[in-house]
């Protein structure tokens, strides 16, 4: 399995920034999930996958953890069986000295740099990010992202880097003023709304707004952990 698999040119950013959320963001959380709907059953009933997860020492420390979430005790005892008696093997091996057993462990924890589904993440960012650029040269295109969410500020930033027109990087800006304010009116009046028992008067944009506030401070809980 291949994880160029995932990689999709298939992209309409006109259809993607009326979710409200981080287009990215969203676009790395759903090509994660697609990621592991296929991989967690290859680890269970593929042994070629799963001696390639072996031979790659498996997943950073949080997508190790995801997998624990979305799959089976069964499913991961079959898939990580052939990795967990390589580390014991790797370890033995290792013993003679302190630096040999240090570099050893070392080569034994993944972090983000080697982790499949971090690269995926990146590929798919750096792939997202380049189409969102060519979006927003079209005058039409910005008008439709100015009826959106936008971006959370990390990859407004990733994007205004790339940006030397003074125009896209001021409208970008002001959008993004924009979206924040209508995010913290919603969540005031969210927070009022309950005070004064008027649960039931809350619209969808107050229900979620809190959550759509932290995506676009901080960035989607799946594409912000690649830069831990």
């Amino acid at each position: 399995m291949t994880d160029s698999n995932f990689i999709n040119d298939h992209i309409n950013i006109a259809k993607d920034i009326k979710k409200r959320i981080c287009p990215v963001c969203n676009h790395i959380s759903e090509k994660v999930f697609d990621f592991f709907s296929q991989w967690i059953y290859g680890l269970a009933e593929n042994e070629d996958i799963q001696k390639e997860n072996a031979d790659a020492h498996g997943l950073c420390p949080f997508h190790s953890w995801q997998l624990v979430a979305v799959g089976s005790p069964l499913g991961i005892s079959k898939g990580y069986g052939k990795l967990i008696r390589q580390i014991a093997n790797e370890l033995l091996k290792s013993s003679e000295t302190q630096v040999k057993a240090v570099v050893t462990l070392n080569s034994l924890i993944n972090g983000a740099k080697d982790c499949r589904v971090c690269i995926i993440m990146r590929k798919e960012e750096s792939f997202y990010i380049s189409k969102m650029l060519n979006f927003l040269t079209v005058e039409e295109n910005r008008r439709l992202y100015s009826a959106s969410g936008g971006l959370c500020l990390r990859h407004l930033q990733i994007v205004l880097m790339e940006i030397t027109d003074m125009e896209v990087v001021r409208f970008l800006m002001t959008e993004a003023a924009k979206h924040f304010a209508a995010i913290a009116d919603e969540m005031d009046s969210y927070s009022w709304k309950r005070k004064t028992s008027q649960k039931h008067l809350l619209t969808k944009a107050e229900k979620d707004a809190y959550l759509r506030g932290i995506i676009h401070a901080v960035g989607g809980r799946q594409s912000c952990n690649q830069f831990q």
